[in-house]
């Protein structure tokens, strides 16, 4: 599936800006907009995956692209 729309959803779902996630995961606002935007999760590394996880409340797994 495309994972960053999922994570976009969930942002919604909870009420999470990209600022708001930027904070959470310690990067930038410029940061969390380039990786949405170009739809690439390999930006993200397990670390930042686990926090995003973490922060949206979802299981890590859903955010592994298989």
């Amino acid at each position: 599936g495309d994972i960053m729309l999922d994570i976009k959803n969930i942002m919604e779902d909870r009420g999470l800006d990209i600022g708001l996630l930027g904070a959470a995961l310690n990067i930038s606002d410029e940061e969390i907009s380039e990786i949405l935007e170009n739809n690439d999760p390999s930006m993200l590394d397990d670390i930042l995956l686990g926090e995003l996880a973490r922060v949206l409340d979802i299981d890590v797994q859903e955010l592994i692209v298989e």
